[in-house]
């Protein structure tokens, strides 16, 4: 039988030995179809199942687990566990005098080695020394204190850590800075949560002190919980510098930055109409706004109210015009509750239908007053009846409009959206039911005219869910214009880079469209506004003037500039400072300078005045004044270092951060950071997508799919992740849909992955997409590839002995040909590493490691090597083990950046060889190291090798003998193949798996009764067995070759088309004729394997 190697390589990888697909024929049958050859058949069948269930329980067995298949899913779970039980001291280092267990086991690889590494220092920028002063500086995204991380967090953590363990590994200075955000609102609804679950109260019945007393607790109690997992994941951070936005260095930092931005004309106080919470009867900015998209009349149910709401709804009711001629105006309007707010009836000047109107007033369908009728150019007249209804308190272009036009303003509704009119039916009801009842008493008056389905885009809160309502409010607010300016000036300049850069677009779209920034929120949790109400006392000369206002840094300055700027004395005035908070954006697009200890210059450092007294009295001084002189000197010292800091790793070298955040935070760090130091904060954003579930749902806890990343580590059971539910603040109804979700998602629990293998999977996604979907199971898939690994090592330990020393690597004409062509991989991984990196494709470069070490060093190298381990003489063993070590020493540094753990137990126990402390300081393999053993001849040689072997285990499968070692013959017709074969002739006996492997003869006859595949045009393959049916594999090439003649054709008919030219693309058009190249030579090695199976039968009859 005859089968080319292309179509072996369409249904099969040569090393998973599947069957042939059926798209290459149908399975073999018996010569003649008798019943022998039915039984021999059934007899292949049988054995092949039998080999098949054997070697899945091995490769069970060699991962040191057994296999449970759960309902619905097919994860192989752990069985075997191996603990480090060795009594190690905290910050000691980890024994590795003892004997490797006999499989991996996360819990015992990560044993101790991160409280080595921080007690070392190695995560510090001044362990080690710079080349050339080259420094990497990078902020960890501060997570917030609302409780445990989540995969995305874990995401950032993998990405983060092997950039910052790669550039450490090259010898920069690095600074990974760690941090946590107090997180305003979603911190304060979390225990406002807590609270009504717990006590049943609300933090208006606990007061503002105790519940920030109880935010505090809840922050002590996450922090050290977040600390936990960060360590857990092995992220290498300085934490000698970690900073928390409340700190008080830290809100030094946002004081200073909200007072100059005021003095500089940028921070402005303003009565507008602002995105209001009722749940948090607080502001939130544009971009904290869901749009909701309708196309008709929906129901929705509210936070805070108990019946659905009907949205998706346009209202048309009729005001009646003032005067004794009657008619009326119909208004259409997707908000009737506001008509008690409304304060005219506006159309556009050009509009026929109501011009002789404008001027005229008509009569509030509800209250007893009037209103004018006014023109103004911004009436849509396409809208409804082409006639608005002007609420200047609750629309943001109704205000615009009654500002114009000097309408009153004023809000309908309170903070909590209850109706505060006075002498209104419906005072004090929500504005929902207020909806409902001003529908109906429009109604009953005969006023109501139409009611329609109408799309429309309803605002909805993302902190709480809640239709949020405009509102007129006095706020603070950033003018962004001038920012924004600069930031777009930056993308042009190509002095920040976006990576992907796709989103350089949408960065320059919002920067374009930017609005002011809200700062103010109506919250208890952040940092008060550093503004101070001037209250005049009576007898002052300015007690009748209104709104005063003073920025400040604290309360004395306040009053200073007071006094200065009204000509007033303290007595004559008292101040309140605001009680509103930051918005937690504006504290935290501070982070990337202010947590390396901005405002403060080293050249503008003064002492403490505690420590100025001391100096110049330097005598008389009592113990406790003694003391608080010390604790200044020290306050000065480290004020010192920060500003070192600052001086040495600002700008950082980049951000990484998702791209859901490119409006709340990295556009807001670009504009503060431009506008507050003059710098751009980094030079590079590296955005990765949001992590969804794996059937592409958005991970929620909610949902139930939100997952903890150190379940997925250490591994947990359904009944535990259940329980962790009850933990939270899910209502009854969200529990319920949670159990079941968490269910059917993992009926068995999570296996345990360990860290290392959760990592090289982020690493391994692609990034330039808007999602990634997340699967444990193949988390697992790279745990078992650390398991390969470890085997990797075990056998290369015990390779080495114990009296091997290793050696510089010398010239490749040293080594054997299989020791060249490994090093040769060693070489082109390490590229792929280095331009990986330097590229920030993460993916490639985990891609590279892992064809690496399980392909090209496990399967490949490994299994041509033990041979010479047993029968080869002195010196071919000797340049095995040194290949051995190099490729496993240099390997585990290259993979180190992504799997440290594992890295670092494992390359502890090789032999020492001018090596540093521990691998997180090591040298990253350069490929100028291992340039000279780049053969690019032997590389092709040897893919013709792996060619042969790929072909020779397809007709191995096809038969079912994929176990036993058949006879092989080649046939090389071309130079380069026989040399090729001649060189690897030993790889190739022991990777093809054959009893004996020989090259034909120059004009050698073809051997009869054998499976023959036509590897490429130079170099034919016979297997020699006894199950072949010659006719029938005839009549199956014969079937194949009016396939493919088909598919040929139906290309050449549409590349014949007259317009496929110019409609086609270039790279489109040398797709479509690389393909119709393939189609014939397929043709052609279809009709020659037809041919040698004609001329085999004529030969057997």
């Amino acid at each position: 039988m005859l089968i080319t190697s292309r179509q072996l390589h369409k249904t099969r990888r040569w090393a998973s030995c599947a069957a042939l697909s059926v798209s290459c024929g149908s399975r073999m049958c018996g010569v003649g179809g008798n019943e022998k050859f039915q039984q021999d058949k059934d007899r292949w069948n049988k054995l092949h199942r039998k080999q098949r269930k054997e070697e899945k329980l091995r490769a069970s067995a060699s991962y040191g687990m057994s296999v449970s298949k759960s309902e619905n899913n097919n994860l192989k779970f752990p069985k075997e566990f191996h603990v480090y039980d060795i009594p190690t001291p905290k910050g000691e280092k980890k024994d590795t005098s003892i004997t490797l267990p006999s499989g991996y086991s996360p819990q015992f690889v990560e044993a101790s080695w991160y409280s080595w590494w921080e007690k070392k220092g190695f995560f510090s920028p001044e362990c080690h020394g710079a080349r050339d002063g080259d420094t990497f500086a990078i902020c960890l995204p501060p997570p917030n204190v609302t409780g445990f991380l989540h995969l995305g967090h874990a995401l950032t953590v993998a990405i983060e850590d092997a950039l910052v363990r790669w550039h450490r590994m090259n010898g920069r200075r690095v600074l990974w800075v760690p941090g946590s955000d107090h997180a305003g609102i979603a911190t304060q609804v979390v225990v406002e949560k807590k609270l009504m679950k717990e006590r049943g109260e609300t933090r208006h019945d606990v007061g503002r002190k105790a519940f920030k007393q109880e935010i505090w607790q809840w922050k002590n109690e996450k922090g050290g919980e977040i600390l936990s997992q960060l360590k857990t994941l092995g992220a290498s951070l300085d934490w000698t510098r970690d900073c928390f936005t409340l700190n008080p260095e830290f809100s030094k930092a946002v004081t200073e930055a909200f007072v100059r931005l005021h003095e500089a004309g940028l921070v402005y106080r303003d009565t507008c109409v602002v995105n209001w919470c009722c749940t948090l009867r607080s502001a939130i900015s544009d971009v904290e706004v869901i749009p909701m998209r309708l196309t008709g009349k929906t129901a929705l149910s509210v936070p805070g109210h108990r019946d659905v709401v009907q949205f998706g709804l346009l209202v048309h009711f009729a005001y009646p015009l003032d005067g004794l001629d009657g008619g009326e105006i119909i208004v259409a309007t997707t908000r009737p509750e506001t008509i008690l707010g409304d304060e005219a009836i506006a159309v556009h000047p050009d509009d026929s239908r109501y011009a002789h109107l404008i001027g005229r007033r008509v009569v509030h369908p509800l209250l007893e007053r009037h209103l004018p009728v006014i023109a103004d150019n911004s009436v849509n007249m396409q809208f409804g009846t082409g006639a608005v209804k002007v609420t200047p308190g609750h629309d943001i272009d109704d205000h615009a409009i009654a500002c114009r036009h000097s309408l009153r303003t004023y809000s309908l509704f309170d903070e909590a959206g209850q109706l505060q009119l006075n002498g209104s039916p419906f005072e004090g009801l929500p504005r929902f039911a207020v909806r409902e009842a001003v529908m109906n008493e429009l109604g009953r008056r005969g006023l109501l005219r139409a009611v329609e389905d109408h799309s429309m885009t309803l605002p909805i809160c993302s902190r709480t869910g809640d239709v949020l309502e405009p509102l007129l409010k006095a706020q603070w607010f950033v003018r962004c214009r001038d920012m924004a300016d600069r930031a777009l000036q930056a993308i042009e300049d190509g002095d920040l880079h976006l990576v992907p850069q796709i989103h350089e677009n949408k960065l320059r779209s919002w920067l374009t469209d930017i609005s002011d920034w809200c700062l103010s929120r109506q919250i208890w949790w952040g940092h008060r506004i550093p503004a101070y109400q001037l209250i005049p006392l009576q007898h002052s000369p300015c007690s009748k003037v209104g709104d005063l206002w003073i920025c400040a840094r604290n309360e004395q300055e306040a009053r200073e500039r007071a006094c200065e700027k009204f000509g007033m004395k303290n007595e004559d005035f008292t101040l309140q400072q605001d009680e509103d908070v930051l918005d937690t954006w504006f504290s935290s697009a501070l982070f990337p300078f202010a947590a390396l200890g901005w405002p403060r210059q080293i050249g503008s450092l003064q002492p403490p005045h505690s420590l100025q007294t001391w100096t110049k009295s330097q005598t008389g001084q009592t113990s406790g004044t003694c003391l608080s002189i010390l604790t200044n000197l020290t306050l000065l010292l480290q004020s010192c270092e920060k500003t070192k800091d600052l001086e040495a790793f600002y700008p950082n070298t980049m951000l990484e951060t998702g791209h859901d955040l490119i409006f709340f935070w990295v556009a807001r760090m670009v504009m503060l950071g431009q506008q507050l130091t003059g710098k751009l904060p980094f030079r590079t954003v590296l955005f990765h997508p949001m992590v969804r579930g794996s059937h592409g749902k958005k991970m929620s806890k909610s949902l139930g799919n939100a997952i903890d990343p150190l379940d997925v580590i250490s591994g947990i059971s359904l009944q535990d992740i259940q329980s962790k539910l009850l933990e939270g603040n899910l209502t009854e109804s969200e529990l319920c849909i949670s159990h079941e979700l968490q269910k059917k998602q993992f009926p068995n629990g999570i296996p345990e992955c360990g860290t290392d293998a959760l990592r090289f999977a982020f690493c391994s996604l692609h990034l330039k997409g808007d999602d990634v979907s997340f699967d444990v199971a193949t988390v697992l898939n790279f745990r078992h590839f650390c398991n390969k690994i470890w085997n990797a090592l075990k056998f290369t330990l015990a390779a080495l002995g114990n009296d091997f020393e290793p050696q510089p690597l010398e010239s490749p004409d040293r080594f054997g040909v299989m020791d060249q062509w490994m090093l040769s991989r060693l070489f082109v991984v390490t590229r792929k590493a280095d331009s990986g990196f330097r590229e920030l494709d993460l993916a490639s470069v985990t891609g590279a490691l892992h064809h690496f070490w399980l392909q090209d060093f496990c399967r490949t190298y490994l299994e041509t090597v033990k041979s010479v381990l047993r029968f080869g003489n002195a010196a071919e063993q000797h340049m095995v083990r040194q290949t051995l070590y190099h490729c496993t020493e240099l390997g585990l540094r290259l993979i180190a950046p992504f799997m440290p753990f594992l890295a670092e137990e494992l390359w502890q126990r090789l032999p020492v060889y001018c090596r540093p402390e521990s691998i997180c300081i090591a040298s990253y393999p350069s490929p100028a190291l291992l340039q000279p053993f780049e053969d690019l001849d032997l590389a092709r040689e040897f893919e013709m090798v792996q060619e042969v072997i790929r072909t020779v285990l397809g007709l191995k499968a096809n038969y079912n003998i994929t176990r036993s070692k058949p006879k092989l013959l080649l046939e090389c017709s071309e130079d380069v193949w026989l040399r090729a074969m001649h060189r690897f002739s030993n790889a190739l006996h022991s990777l093809a798996c054959c009893e004996q492997v020989k090259l034909m003869e120059p004009g050698q006859a073809a051997p009869a009764e054998a499976a023959v595949a036509i590897v490429a045009p130079g170099c034919k393959a016979f297997l020699l067995h006894d199950l072949v049916d010659i006719q029938q594999e005839i009549t199956r090439l014969t079937n194949l070759g009016r396939q493919i003649e088909d598919k040929l054709q139906a290309m050449k008919h549409r590349t014949a088309n007259p317009s496929y030219s110019t409609k086609v693309s270039d790279a489109v058009r040398a797709r479509h004729a690389t393909k119709i190249s393939i189609l014939q030579e397929e043709l052609k090695a279809t009709e020659q394997a037809k041919q040698l199976l004609k001329s085999q039968d004529l030969k057997r009859k």
